[in-house]
């Protein structure tokens, strides 16, 4: 019957792509068992030795041992670890019982393995007596850390420097300075290159100028001055002079005073005495000792200079005395002229009175 015969052809065409069909659904079902089954062995976190794992480090972490820091002085702790690639950050604790910037404690212990780079916590004695711990150089989040960790309030103030932006360039009072807990530091944090004002290193021994300056980015060098207001050795100004505004890295002189200045002694030799006195007096000098010396009557050299000490052309320090020798007449009756004595010498000269002659002569047997 058509009917019959038509359905049946359908049938027979209609088989193989069903069972094709079939095979790639049992394919794909077994390749999804598979993804599953390696998926609950790899959260398993077994090895090929049916043991644990080892946790998986990025490749790029490295870790290095922790050095062991106790006992040292914080510059060889802070060396040390720096050398091993760790950074050190110190706190500062009065410890009577430990040696002044020693470090007596640290985070993480000696022997860990941390990465590279982290952090090394230390706890530093500032001994009996507390002091301003050293912060500059530093940034200011660590500097500000350091120093509350050590009981002070900290002060920020912002200024150019060709140090780098948020860096630590000055500190008041500076490093190591006695100061109690709960007192106020202030430190300069720079913003970076600019014109900046000469700061006032007045006061200040010749290493504090140099550090100050250097520290404000500043080129420094040293001259020296005769002053006879500054006492000697120490700073007189600055060259340009502090509060000047003036460009970061420029050159700033340290100007240190070498005393009152030196004078050189005039040649007062052949001059009339109160000419010669006048002369030294000028320069800076006081009349020292007179003395006297007898010259042949009517000479030239009644009432002049003869000699001085120091020699003329000598440079000596201002108010320094000049001795002279003064001719005198050595006759008895010749009219002279006599220097006046320098005060506090009581008048009095060798052998001649206050009016310029010699003793009284004796009257004669006719009187």
């Amino acid at each position: 019957m058509p009917p019959a015969y038509y359905y049946e052809e359908v049938h027979r065409s209609d088989g193989w792509k069903r069972a094709v069909l079939m095979f790639l659904g049992l394919a794909v079902l077994l390749v999804a068992l598979g993804a599953l089954a390696w998926t609950f062995y790899d959260s398993l976190g077994l090895d090929e030795n049916n043991g644990p794992a080892a946790p998986a480090t990025p490749e790029s972490a490295v870790l290095v041992e922790v050095p062991d820091v106790s006992g040292l002085s914080y510059g060889e702790a802070d060396a040390l670890l720096r050398s091993a690639g760790l950074e050190p950050a110190p706190s500062y604790q009065v410890d009577t019982g430990v040696p002044e910037n020693t470090v007596f404690a640290q985070s993480p212990l000696a022997g860990q393995r941390i990465e590279e780079g982290a952090a090394v916590a230390l706890t530093v004695s500032q001994g009996e007596t507390p002091r301003v711990p050293p912060v500059r150089g530093r940034n200011r989040v660590d500097a500000a850390e350091i120093l509350r960790g050590a009981g002070y309030e900290v002060i920020v103030i912002e200024g150019t420097s060709q140090a780098e932006a948020g860096i630590v360039v000055g500190q008041e009072p500076s490093s190591n300075t006695e100061l109690a807990p709960g007192e106020a530091v202030t430190i300069t944090v720079s913003t970076g290159p600019g014109q900046i004002f000469v700061p006032d290193v007045r006061g200040q021994t010749l290493s504090q100028a140099f550090q100050t300056l250097i520290g404000q980015g500043f080129r420094v060098g040293e001259r020296r001055e005769p002053s006879t207001v500054v006492e000697e050795g120490q700073i007189i100004d600055t060259d340009p002079p502090h509060g000047f505004p003036v460009s970061a890295g420029l050159e700033v002189f340290v100007i240190i005073s070498d005393g009152p200045p030196l004078v050189a002694i005039p040649d007062v030799q052949g001059l009339l005495f109160d000419t010669g006195k006048l002369a030294i007096e000028r320069a800076g000098l006081v009349i020292g000792i007179v003395t006297f010396e007898p010259v042949e009557p009517g000479s030239a050299d009644v009432g002049r200079i003869l000699a001085q000490t120091p020699p003329p052309d000598l440079e000596v320090s201002a108010e320094t005395p000049v001795d002279v020798v003064v001719g005198e007449s050595a006759g008895t009756g010749d009219d002279q002229t006599v220097p006046e004595p320098p005060e506090g010498e009581g008048g009095e000269t060798e052998g001649i009175d206050q009016a310029g002659v010699g003793p009284p002569e004796e009257p004669d047997e006719n009187g």
